[in-house]
């Protein structure tokens, strides 16, 4: 016998829950700190939009502490939602957990109105096309800027252990192109 429609359990969004989607957005993963201390959500409303399919939770290896850290993630529901819902494009995309979670770091570390400003790697490489076409192979479009208190758009990388100096060299051209300073954090 069947059960009928699923429910719904996310049927408006609150301005936390869009601060929430927007650090997916710009960060592309984010840890069970960030949503309950840096974005206050309750546990029960994270997993509403797991449950809503928007939200998808993964686990990821700490290496500090060699425990399986949970971490979330937009799925393309997800990703449509902030779309649609927010009018923002361009989500956060990468392969590696710990350096969106460096990201994320960095993120949340900005005033608020400094997170608002902030510019994801792809919104970035579209300004350099719009501004001089294709990108050269020895530039490289960093993660993330933001504008920062005095004016000046502050260009971000999340630096692994697995980046060459070419490749860092290649952001360090990027965000001189743009005509912004570059911050790294090495994780």
């Amino acid at each position: 016998m069947g059960r009928g429609r699923k429910k719904q359990y996310i049927k408006t969004l609150t301005s936390k829950d869009k601060e929430m989607l927007r650090a997916f957005r710009n960060c592309g993963r984010l840890s069970d700190s960030h949503l309950k201390n840096d974005l206050l959500m309750a546990d029960r409303r994270v997993v509403n939009f797991q449950r809503d399919g928007y939200v998808e939770k993964a686990r990821l290896l700490n290496p500090k502490t060699r425990e399986m850290d949970a971490v979330y993630q937009l799925t393309e529901k997800g990703r449509s939602a902030v779309e649609s819902h927010l009018n923002l494009t361009h989500c956060y995309l990468s392969n590696s957990g710990h350096h969106d979670l460096g990201v994320a770091d960095k993120y949340f570390s900005l005033a608020e109105d400094r997170r608002s400003s902030w510019q994801t790697e792809s919104e970035l490489r579209e300004t350099y096309q719009e501004r001089y076409g294709d990108l050269p192979d020895n530039f490289s479009a960093t993660d993330g800027a933001y504008l920062a208190s005095d004016g000046r758009f502050i260009s971000f990388e999340v630096v692994t252990r697995n980046y060459s100096q070419v490749e860092i060299q290649a952001k360090e051209n990027f965000a001189a192109a743009l005509g912004m300073q570059l911050e790294m954090t090495r994780i």
